[in-house]
């Protein structure tokens, strides 16, 4: 068994009620729940910081108006060449 540690928190007054309602859902521990938050957090934020800076690079680096037209032309010649009926 692996070892634990108990905290103390301090949460506002309507956290614990969405604690609860999350914890029945799922039917398992209040533990558990904020266990889970606390493990995914770390990956949230990095997908968030991902998100955002390849949307930044796009804002920065637009595509071209040859690569818009290279790439409508590419898709469009796929999708002649699906058999449709």
């Amino acid at each position: 068994m692996s070892r634990r540690a108990k905290i103390t928190i301090s949460l506002p007054t309507a956290m614990p009620e969405t604690i609860e309602k999350e914890r029945k859902a799922r039917q398992v521990t209040r533990s558990e729940i904020c266990r889970s938050v606390v493990e995914h957090a770390p990956r949230e934020q990095q997908r968030r910081e991902n998100h955002e800076r390849y949307v930044g690079g796009y804002l920065q680096h637009p595509e071209s108006e040859a690569e818009i037209r290279l790439a409508d032309r590419l898709g469009r010649e796929a999708l002649a060449a699906e058999p449709w009926e």
